[in-house]
């Protein structure tokens, strides 16, 4: 398997497929939906540094949110559908035992943190004509993992697009090519790898099959976005 984790950009494997990394402030948005929006995944950064998360660690998450109720769910592909609920703090003391790993994750709107939707700010660039709810849902989520959670191969939901912002850790991510059948990729090693880093935001466009594993324990804001006439046509259905 080719590992991916250069500065300026990557390139193997799944046909033509490029992830650039940029500098956010150092790109145009005509450069973005130009080459970039509905094509292929890119690293931007420069974003995350100026949210008021960007400096959590396990510890830090813990002191605030560790008395509060989370959903959590199986993270193999057997069980990813399986869900219980847990305080934040007893979660965070068995991280590094985790042997059924399980994956914490919710709605940054989810109603035991209130203030979590004030902790970060989802770029401009995936704003333009864009929403981010779906049947009057948000669909944008906080995820903490220990080492070896994840999420099987799967394209977003209903043709969205996506993105990943990685506050502390490590996210392994393989990525099939766009239309690919996810539920029949036989062999991982034709896949092209990625291994995302602390404030490093991966723009994934839709259709794209994914695979993600956390390398290390990690905390991570994550949303999907439609263009607003799409969006509007699944509001209709």
């Amino acid at each position: 398997m080719v590992s991916f984790n250069i500065v300026n950009y990557i390139r193997r494997c799944c046909g033509d497929m490029i992830i650039q990394k940029k500098d956010i402030h150092e790109m145009s948005e005509e450069y973005f939906f130009d080459n970039i929006y509905k094509k292929k995944p890119i690293i931007l950064t420069g974003i995350i540094e100026q949210w008021k998360i960007h400096n959590f660690d396990l510890e830090k998450f813990g002191e605030l949110y560790g008395n509060k109720t989370a959903p959590v769910r199986g993270s193999k592909k057997d069980d990813f559908k399986e869900f219980m609920e847990v305080e934040v703090s007893e979660y965070i003391r068995y991280i590094n035992n985790n042997t059924e790993k399980w994956y914490c994750d919710f709605p940054t709107d989810y109603e035991e943190f209130p203030n979590l939707l004030y902790m970060y700010s989802v770029p401009k660039i995936f704003k333009n004509n864009t929403s981010a709810y779906n049947n009057s849902e948000l669909h944008e989520w906080l995820y903490l993992g220990s080492k070896g959670t994840g999420t099987p191969f799967h394209v977003d939901i209903k043709n969205s697009h996506a993105w990943n912002a990685l506050i502390f850790g490590e996210k392994e991510w393989l990525f099939a090519e766009i239309g690919q059948d996810y539920l029949n990729i036989k062999d991982e090693n034709k896949c092209l790898k990625y291994i995302q880093k602390a404030n490093e935001l991966l723009y994934i466009p839709p259709n794209l099959p994914h695979k993600v594993v956390n390398t290390q324990n990690s905390l991570c804001i994550t949303g999907n976005f439609w263009d607003e006439e799409l969006e509007k046509s699944y509001e209709m259905e």
